[in-house]
């Protein structure tokens, strides 16, 4: 099932109804026995009994429970857009291409399709030079569908590129009353599309053990406890998947591709079906 963020944003919003504020700067936190004090920037204080911090990739509360990790650069780029108007592949709801220096995928959302391109950071100057849409089109001008037609149809102004970065799984995503979760606690490479998956993951067993323990500290240990294991085994995976492509050429060994090509279903695909069957 392929979504658009801002759809399941708007989703969860619904459902949390006015509680959420926005523009709010954390600045710091103290905590004790009892509960959890926020400090923002301007002054404001507010009081809790718990804290959790899905603050994302640049997350200042995992820089004060673990101190500061540098960003990790496996070396890919990745230009993405989405498709009003262009149905999926009839051949499968999901589709990826691999090819020399370059990985396509494209998938379903509401009203047309999302997709993906990544390349080795190697190729920055080119796509600096030649424009997202013009080298993407050059690169994938003997390709089979979707990808030229997604990505001819995808007016230049609406591709957008970065750099792929992640940081390094932590042994510790709590203390007390305050935890990590999502990309505060795993910030990892999409290539196993994972990453806003593992942070839904994170929040029901959040729940579940908020739930069954009525003492906060130890919940959060049970938390802790429980998706550590499984966020850093996809981690490492998909850190193994960006460098992969890192490593990539123009130029393809006919013997590698035919035993790559053999393999795939018994072993490539066989990960993504794993993670998804996988109870957490």
């Amino acid at each position: 099932m392929g979504i658009r963020r801002a759809d399941l944003l708007a989703v969860l919003l619904a459902a949390v109804g006015e509680s959420v504020r926005f523009g709010s700067e954390l600045t710091g936190f103290e905590q004790d026995a009892q509960s959890v004090t926020l400090r923002l920037a301007g002054g404001e204080e507010f009081g809790g009994d718990v804290l959790i911090a899905a603050d994302g990739l640049q997350s200042t509360v995992r820089e004060r429970l673990v101190g500061e990790t540098e960003l990790r650069r496996p070396g890919v780029l990745v230009c993405q857009a989405a498709v009003e108007g262009m149905g999926p592949s009839p051949e499968a709801a999901f589709t990826e291409v691999w090819g020399a220096a370059m990985r396509f995928g494209c998938y379903p959302v509401r009203d047309g399709v999302c997709w993906f391109a990544f390349l080795p950071s190697a190729g920055a100057d080119a796509l600096a030079v030649a424009g997202p849409k013009e080298l993407l089109l050059e690169r994938t001008e003997s390709w089979s569908a979707p990808a030229r037609e997604a990505i001819a149809a995808t007016p230049a102004a609406a591709i957008v590129c970065g750099e792929v970065v992640a940081r390094d799984p932590i042994e510790r995503w709590t203390e007390g009353r305050v935890a990590l979760l999502g990309d505060a606690a795993h910030p990892m490479t999409p290539f196993t599309g994972q990453g806003a998956c593992q942070a839904i993951e994170d929040g029901i067993v959040l729940a579940e053990c908020l739930r069954d323990d009525p003492h906060v500290a130890a919940a959060l240990r049970a938390y802790e406890a429980r998706r550590l294991p499984r966020t850093s085994e996809i981690w490492n995976r998909s850190w193994a998947a960006a460098t992969s492509v890192a490593k990539k050429r123009r130029t393809i060994d006919p013997a590698r591709q035919k035993a790559f090509a053999a393999a795939f279903e018994r072993v490539v695909w066989k990960q993504p079906e794993q993670t998804i069957a996988e109870a957490f």
